[in-house]
This record gives C-alpha cells, sequence and structure tokens, in this order.
C-alpha cells in the first residue's frame, strides 16, 4: 500500500510476516467468563423493570454502586418500579458514594413523578440534599461529580424550586470548586450555580466564556446565563451582550442564528428599564465583521519558519500539556474552521487525524506555509471583474446568474454577490484561506503543545503527554 498525496512524504509498504506462529484466521473468541457473569447480571436487573416484583430491591441494591453504569443504571431502574415507601428510607440511609447517589436519581426521579404536595416535596428535597452532601467531592472521579452534580439537578427539576437556605447551601459548597479543571464538569456546575444564584457566579463565568475555545463551550456559558436576573453589574452586562456581537462570526445549521438570539432575547428580557437604557448602544451595535489579520489579540512572538521549529517538534514532543494545546488551538483560530475532536467549525478540513496521516514536517509546514500545498477540497476561487476588481474566496452557492462567494473564513456572513456577466477570469487561487503568521504570536513551548495535540487525535492519554522517558 502507498501513503502521502499533495506534496506530503509519499512511501510504498509491504507488509509480510516472519515467524512461527500460525497465519491461519483465529478462532472466535469467547467472552470471558467475568463478562458473561455481567452481562447475565445485567439481564436478572432488566427482569425487574417495567413492575413492582418481591425480591427486586434485595437483587438491584447491591448494584446501584456498581463500576459499571449499564449495571448501576439498571440497578436504579429496577428500583425505581419498586413502590416508594419500600426503599425511601433505605436510599437516604445509604452510605457508599456511588450508590447514594444513583439512589438519590432515582428517588428525585420516582418521587417527583409522584406529583406529592408542596410541602411533601419540600421536605423530601431538603433530605436528598442533605443525603448528597454526605459525598466527598474529592473522591470522587470526574464521572462521580458529574453524577453528584446530576443528583442535584433533579432533585430541584422534578422537586420543585428550592428553598433560599437550600439554594445558600449549595452555593456555599460548588461555588469554590467552580471552575475546576474539567470542562464537562464546569458545564454542570455553572448550570447549577447559576441556578441558585450563587454569587461571583457571573464574574466567574464570564472569564469561561471568555477563555473558551470553541464556539460549543462559549454557547453553553452564554446560554446558563441567560435568565439570571440577580448578580450582575453594568459592566458584566455590557460584556456579555458584547459576546453575542462577536458570536456571528460562529457557524451553524440554518437555525444556528436563530438559536443565539432566543438566547439574547431572553437575556434581555432580564433587564430592568434603568438596564435597557444604560445598555441601549450596546443593544444596537451591529455584529463585528472580523479582520484575519487582527483576530489574534496577542503580541507578536517571533516569525517563525519550519526549519527553526522542526528540530524542536522531532526532539521535544513529550511530556506536553494536552490543555494548553488545545487551549492554543483556539487561540490561533483553528476551532473556527476546523472540527477537531467533534468541536469547531466545519468550512476547512476535519483535523481529527492528521496526526495519523502526516509526519511532524508535514504538519509544521501546513501549520507555517499553508499555501504550499492546498487540497482541492479546500481551495478558493481568484475572480477577475470587468471593472478591474479582485475577488478572492469560497463559492457557497450559484444561483442562477449569481455566484455568492465567501471571502472572510472566520466571518462567513461577509460575502460578495458577483453576476457570470462581470467576470473576465475566474481561476484557482494560489493562495491559502488559512492566514499566514498564525503562529507568530505564540511561544515555542505553546506552539509544541498545539502540535502534540494536533498529533494526539484529541486524546489526552497520547504518548505526546506522557512524562518524559516513560
Amino acid at each position: 500500500f502507498t501513503i502521502g498525496g499533495r506534496r506530503t512524504q509519499s512511501g510504498l509498504y509491504r507488509v509480510t510476516y516472519t515467524g512461527e506462529e500460525s497465519t491461519s484466521p483465529a478462532e472466535k473468541i469467547e467472552a470471558s467468563s467475568e463478562v458473561a457473569k455481567l452481562r447475565d447480571a445485567r439481564h436478572k436487573l432488566e427482569s425487574f423493570h417495567g413492575e413492582p416484583q418481591a425480591g427486586a430491591i434485595e437483587a438491584a441494591w447491591p448494584y446501584l454502586g456498581h463500576e459499571d453504569r449499564f449495571l448501576r443504571f439498571a440497578a436504579r431502574i429496577a428500583v425505581e418500579h419498586q413502590p416508594l415507601k419500600q426503599w425511601q428510607s433505605k436510599a437516604l440511609s445509604e452510605q457508599d458514594p456511588r450508590a447514594l447517589i444513583t439512589a438519590m436519581v432515582a428517588l428525585a426521579r420516582v418521587a417527583g413523578a409522584q406529583h406529592p404536595d408542596e410541602a411533601g416535596a419540600r421536605e423530601l428535597q431538603s433530605k436528598i440534599v442533605e443525603a448528597l452532601g454526605r459525598v466527598d467531592w474529592q473522591s470522587l472521579d470526574e464521572q462521580g461529580r458529574l453524577e453528584l452534580l446530576r443528583a442535584y439537578g433533579l432533585a430541584f427539576t422534578r422537586l420543585g424550586s428550592p428553598s433560599a437556605e437550600i439554594k445558600k447551601t449549595v452555593a456555599e459548597r460548588f461555588a469554590p470548586l467552580f471552575p475546576s479543571q474539567s470542562q464537562f464538569v464546569d458545564r454542570e456546575l455553572c448550570q447549577l450555580l447559576v441556578y441558585v444564584e450563587a454569587p461571583g457566579v457571573v464574574a466567574k463565568t464570564l472569564d469561561l466564556l471568555d477563555k473558551a475555545p470553541t464556539q460549543e463551550q462559549q454557547i453553553h456559558y452564554a446560554f446558563c446565563l441567560r435568565g439570571l436576573e440577580s448578580g450582575w453589574t453594568l459592566d458584566q452586562r455590557r460584556r456579555y451582550f458584547n459576546w453575542f456581537n462577536q458570536a456571528a462570526a460562529h457557524r451553524g445549521g440554518m437555525s444556528f442564528g436563530g438559536f443565539l438570539a432566543n438566547i439574547r432575547n431572553a437575556a434581555i428580557q432580564t433587564l430592568s428599564a434603568d438596564e435597557k437604557a444604560a445598555l441601549a448602544e450596546t443593544l444596537a451595535a451591529p455584529p463585528e465583521k472580523i479582520d484575519p489579520a487582527e483576530a489574534i489579540q496577542r503580541e507578536f512572538v517571533q516569525k517563525w519558519t519550519v526549519d527553526e521549529l522542526l528540530p524542536h517538534v522531532d526532539d521535544q514532543l513529550t511530556g506536553r500539556n494536552f490543555e494548553r494545546g488545545r487551549e492554543i488551538f483556539g487561540a490561533a483560530l483553528c476551532f473556527k474552521c476546523h472540527r477537531f475532536a467533534n468541536d469547531g467549525g466545519i468550512i476547512g478540513p476535519d483535523l481529527t487525524g492528521v496526526g495519523r496521516r502526516f509526519n511532524s514536517r508535514s504538519i509544521v509546514e501546513s501549520l507555517i506555509e499553508p499555501s504550499r500545498v492546498i487540497s482541492d477540497q479546500y481551495q478558493a476561487t481568484q475572480f477577475l471583474t470587468d471593472a478591474g476588481q479582485t475577488v478572492v474566496g469560497r463559492i457557497v452557492n450559484l444561483n442562477g446568474d449569481n455566484i455568492m462567494i465567501i471571502t472572510n473564513m472566520l466571518d462567513p456572513s461577509s460575502q460578495t454577490q458577483l453576476k457570470r456577466g462581470q467576470i473576465e477570469l475566474m481561476r484557482p487561487s494560489p493562495l491559502s484561506m488559512m492566514p499566514e503568521g498564525l503562529l507568530d504570536r505564540f511561544t515555542k513551548e505553546e506552539i509544541l503543545d498545539l502540535i502534540a495535540y494536533l498529533r494526539s487525535g484529541g486524546d489526552p492519554n497520547a504518548p505526546e503527554f506522557a512524562a518524559a522517558g516513560k
């Protein structure tokens, strides 16, 4: 088989085997006895789904804290189908952290569906919050923390808005933990802390909104803040609504702009008359137009070349920082156009697999000299009109006599319309739509983390992030 193409390093390989082991097709591998036991246990738990059955609680309870989430969920559903009075007290007194969290999820789901009176719902909600308060946050892994936060959320959505006292308790517990070192935990913490109106949550969320490398993360934080009425300063309000003007450059499907508008409109509804008057200029401001040359708000470091960077890439691509690599991918505006590990834009090629397809030199060359090799799938077109105008961009729509062209990849709404009769010359552009000099505002260490991130395919456990010498 062959590899390479488009001016990258090519190679021809023939794979053979030399050895004493048989090359005949392997026999079918049977599941281990342990796997078979777990599967049988899940099937047994699933037999209790649907209706009350004798012995269901006793059979399911030991699995509420099982490390396998499929068994854990199957056990929870089995418990949920049994009469609440038979297991409510047992759930509230559970001591195992994982089992307790699972039991509280079940309790909130079942009790909420039975529509208790307001006093009964508040009493049960208070007991659930008290029980969840026994869980040691530091002892939980990321999945456990997500499930704990989910349990709190269910207690509030299923059993009604919590009292001021409960809100205060939850805010005091989780506000010091926000932000964390996990983007997924931060998403849930943000939702919960906004819901309980925790002091300081606006400032922390706006900071995350500014730093989030992907439009998906940014939109999540903007969405969380949309209905919060208290805890704002005017400057924070202005900062929040300015984000929507910048977000006009984000891209998505046909409904994408409408969703952003709905978030913005919901936030406007929380403003007082005085706030609306004070923010009138901000609210009326048009969407920002993005100049690729000015989009990266960083100081110039140096004009990097392939020959300068490549030796460092070859020698220093271990022990790198995954999170910083991801941050630099966002800061360099890569997420604006490129998809990577299920995040980012769709105008440019998906870069998730570049580490498996290209060697270090090809990656460095593409970053520093984007016009060296241009895929015909993403090549821009150069137009020369009869008026002497030159237009360079990607054709996005051909409608009869009209041609619509995106001239700025960072601002897809910035389009130029040409009529076919105006065009004297149309040819592939020799220049990439990816601007040159994107790395010139980053240090060597930051660039190495970025390249490690690209090579990893989005896997934080990739060899590039292992400690040096391991």
